[in-house]
């Protein structure tokens, strides 16, 4: 008996060892951990589809930390709302050598509303656990598990979800037990990823193993654009209590309509009255829509209103016209709301808002796609853009958050994919135009103007509402080109019906010339200057992305003291390749000078063997705007 328990005793410590091996950090492949923040040892996501109203989830995330900028990869959020019934959540962390550190459980959770930022109500939640680390590396483990009746939104598989994480095992299992006639679509499916496939009779598993981290590089292009994802989609689901069924953007956009939206543009008889008596006189349509938005503009403010049929139905317009606040949802139907009441029809319009990169709904897997809400008017020989969400936006301009990207346009005719507003290079400007005196004892007096629209509106116009000191501070980072300066002047104007901003400046500076015993030395343009920090890499990985082109233009003329001279002639400078053109001129008329400089930049996506010509055609712009001219004295 005592030899069969000792037995028994050696084969646990043993198991126990195994176990505790399992999440070591000696076991992770070298060129997997090597230059990474975290590997993701193993991420599980099963699905399992019990009937179109019936999805049971269960994922496992293991990922190992090796530094403190890796903590924001630690998390594995659990949403929730008032349809989910969760089953298990907690976790384990480890150390280095895989022993367990500490548990946790239910009440180690934080439970916060789902949407943080200017939410005034929202039924969705999440539960994190937050560990604070004593120790590098350590690896959490997390487990949760739960049940929806909301099938509309089905997990995708996005097993490289960010730059600088290996991934050691990543899975995605699906099985369908329901009727139901669910739609996938894979991309980036290619030789660069260790992806496997096996399917079974109602269902398929995804594998992915052994991928070295990814490093980010300038101008790469957006990750989800070159890395795995699948998409699943159900033909029939159901959202909140609501049933849903569609199979092409058409039919999606009526349910869309019909179920969440319709019966929502009613307004007070007052409201409808004070709309006729705004347009009373006003034939032009665009002008009729100009004037109604910026009537909704100055009456409402944004505010996260997240409650409904899972965040995607709109507020009543009538509730937003008493309370006067409202979500992208609700405002877009508002603003909707009074259009119809001036029978100017426009589509409430589902795009993904994101500034940092263009995001497109698939035009070629219709879903549940979409993270914001704007307003398309169609009109006979235009289509106008709104925005709705922003007291300062102007009109008929969306800018970076929203421009240049498919969306889905919605009436109660159906849906339909189309392209929000786009700008060209030489729509996305600004144009600075001035004059300057430089007097002979080499002072700086520089009066001018900068007009900027398009994208170049949108790096502008939020000035014009910063404070008297915060303008200070933009305006000595914007024209860092001259030092010693003092700014006598300075005006902004915000044109918010034609999307520009203006700058009226006077400035000066006792420093900006060079003098070198008879002769004055200074840069040949005052403001203006393009500057690069951009570094050649023979090495580039990743294709050139550059998601919007744009214009930049200086004219100057120089006031030249009397009594010097430029004793020649200044070559003109043009550049051109794939990437944009560009010109510098400069003609003398008896004591003036005058410069005329132009920068054009073409968007679109360039291959990596590029790069160093993209680097190149840049420094050579910094070269030519950093032309310095010698003035003789006579």
């Amino acid at each position: 008996m005592m030899k069969r328990l000792f037995f028994l005793i050696i084969i646990c410590i043993s198991l126990s060892n195994i176990l505790a091996q399992t999440y070591s950090i000696s076991s992770i492949p070298s060129e997997i951990k090597n230059r990474a923040k975290a590997v993701v040892r193993l991420n599980h996501i099963e699905l399992e589809l019990k009937n179109y109203n019936q999805l049971q989830i269960k994922k496992t995330l293991v990922i190992t930390i090796f530094k403190k900028d890796g903590d924001e990869f630690q998390y594995l959020p659990m949403f929730y709302d008032k349809h989910t019934k969760i089953q298990k959540y907690g976790g384990e962390v480890y150390d280095a050598d895989g022993k367990v550190l500490t548990k946790f459980k239910k009440k180690d959770y934080r439970d916060y509303s789902a949407v943080q930022n200017g939410a005034l109500y929202t039924d969705d939640r999440v539960m994190v656990y937050e560990y604070t680390p004593t120790q590098y590396p350590y690896t959490i483990k997390h487990e949760i598990s739960y049940e929806t009746s909301n099938t509309a939104f089905l997990p995708d598989w996005n097993p490289v979800s960010t730059y600088e994480i290996g991934v050691e095992n990543s899975i995605y299992s699906f099985v369908n037990k329901s009727d139901v006639n669910i739609r996938t679509k894979d991309l980036n499916f290619n030789n660069d990823f260790n992806i496997t496939k096996t399917e079974f009779d109602n269902g398929f598993e995804y594998n992915l193993i052994n991928l070295k981290p990814l490093h980010k590089e300038v101008l790469s292009p957006e990750l989800a654009n070159y890395t795995p994802r699948l998409l699943v989609t159900p033909q029939k689901f159901q959202l909140a209590g609501h049933d849903g069924e569609f199979s092409n953007w058409n039919e999606f956009g009526k349910w869309m309509y019909h179920d969440l939206i319709d019966g929502k543009q009613e307004l007070p008889a007052a409201e409808i009255d004070k709309i006729n008596e705004l347009i009373a006189s006003v034939h032009d349509t665009k002008e009729k829509v100009r004037i109604l938005y910026q009537y909704m503009q100055e009456k409402t403010r944004y505010i996260n209103v997240a409650i409904g049929i899972g965040g995607w139905q709109p507020y009543p317009a009538m509730d937003v016209s008493s309370k006067g606040y409202g979500d992208c949802k609700a405002l877009s139907n508002y603003m909707m709301s009074l259009l119809k009441e001036a029978n100017i029809s426009s589509n409430y319009t589902v795009v993904y808002g994101d500034s940092e990169s263009k995001r497109d709904i698939r035009p070629d897997f219709p879903s549940l796609q979409g993270n914001h809400v704007i307003l398309q008017v169609p009109l006979d020989n235009d289509t106008i853009w709104l925005e709705c969400t922003s007291q300062k936006a102007a009109f008929n301009h969306l800018g970076r958050f929203t421009a240049d990207r498919y969306a889905l346009a919605i009436n109660p005719e159906g849906g339909k994919i189309v392209r929000t507003q786009t700008t060209t290079s030489n729509q996305n400007k600004e144009v600075i135009s001035g004059q300057a005196k430089i007097d002979d004892k080499g002072s700086l007096d520089l009066k001018f103007k900068s007009i900027s629209s398009g994208i170049q509106y949108d790096h502008n116009y939020y000035a014009f509402y910063q404070t008297k000191q915060e303008q200070q501070n933009w305006l000595e980072s914007k024209y860092y080109d001259i030092t010693s300066k003092n700014f006598i002047s300075s005006d902004f104007i915000h044109d918010q019906d034609n999307a520009q901003f203006i700058q009226d400046i006077h400035l000066s500076s006792d420093a900006y010339t060079q003098i070198s015993g008879n002769n004055l030395i200074f840069p040949l343009l005052p403001i203006g200057k393009h500057q690069t920090r951009l570094k050649k890499d023979s090495f580039r990985k990743l294709p050139i992305q550059i998601d919007y082109g744009y214009s930049h233009d200086v004219i100057f003329s120089i006031d030249i003291p009397q009594s010097y001279k430029l004793n020649y002639d200044i070559d003109p400078i043009e550049l051109s390749s794939e990437f944009g053109t560009y010109s510098l001129n400069v003609t003398q008329e008896n004591s003036q000078l005058i410069v005329s400089r132009s920068l054009l930049t073409h968007a679109g996506t360039f291959p990596k063997e590029k790069y160093m010509e993209y680097v190149e055609f840049r420094r050579n712009i910094e070269k030519a705007d950093n032309t310095k001219i010698l003035l003789e004295k006579q």
